[in-house]
């Protein structure tokens, strides 16, 4: 960022003004495009990453509630941006995964107002503990083959429940084991359920959800499942940080 003028500058996903008085962002988010005060959203930035609420953000900052909301949305946004360049996958040779989906968004009892019901395909490998979420339109064979072939890597032993969206990943390179919930819920010799650490997760993210996602949240559901991916990944605020740095082009 260099003189005087006003006329601002693009770096990457990012813009900013070129007067340092009064620094501005601009958040190219599909779910917002606006300018921001920069030490607000970089005040943000720190409070996101460091997991706060955002009634805590807004009350330390004295930021309005609905300029959080969108901030962070842009964020999630960028998550999505990290993505679709990584392209990781888990598992591999000598590696096991293990795979289940879950819904999201069904009436407790049928009690409460209706949402859509979502879909997602989870899988976590047993040793390196990487993860991978992916909301799918629907729980069908061609879904779910595609999502794992996306995200799991050829030669892992894949271990899942009976459900028959996931006959035929043995034709597709992977070493397939199941375990038929209505005879055993432990597979015979193991000692712990072949889905027990996904479902575990499920168990973390639906309640993390309930926690963070405020009834007028802009943004989509798919949004957050790559948030948790994303914080999956790095050990430590600080690597969260450099990461969300590199992507958002703060420097």
């Amino acid at each position: 960022m260099r003189g005087e003028k006003d006329e601002p500058v693009t770096l990457d996903l990012w813009i900013y003004s070129q007067t340092w008085s009064s620094a501005r962002a601009y958040l190219p988010s599909k779910h917002t495009c606006q300018w921001w005060a920069l030490d607000d959203v970089l005040a943000i930035a720190i409070g996101w990453i460091n997991r706060y609420l955002s009634a805590v953000i807004c009350k330390e900052l004295g930021v309005e509630r609905h300029t959080v909301g969108h901030v962070i949305q842009a964020f999630r946004d960028l998550t999505c941006v990290w993505l679709q360049e990584e392209s990781f996958q888990i598992g591999g040779p000598g590696y096991t995964v293990k795979i289940d989906e879950s819904a999201f968004g069904r009436r407790k009892y049928s009690r409460g107002r209706h949402r859509r019901t979502k879909w997602v395909l989870g899988g976590i490998d047993r040793d390196t503990r990487e993860t991978f979420l992916c909301v799918v339109d629907q729980r069908d064979a061609s879904k779910l083959r595609e999502a794992i072939e996306r995200f799991v890597k050829k030669g892992t032993c894949i271990k899942t429940d009976m459900w028959r969206g996931y006959s035929g990943l043995t034709n597709l390179g992977y070493i397939h084991d199941t375990i038929n919930h209505s005879l055993n819920f432990v597979k015979p010799g193991e000692k712990e359920t072949h889905t027990q650490n996904v479902e575990n997760l499920w168990s973390v993210i639906k309640r993390d959800m309930r926690k963070r996602i405020e009834r007028k949240a802009v943004g989509s559901f798919e949004t957050y499942m790559v948030e948790y991916v994303w914080r999956s990944r790095h050990r430590t605020s600080e690597e969260l940080f450099n990461d969300f740095e590199n992507y958002a082009a703060i420097k």
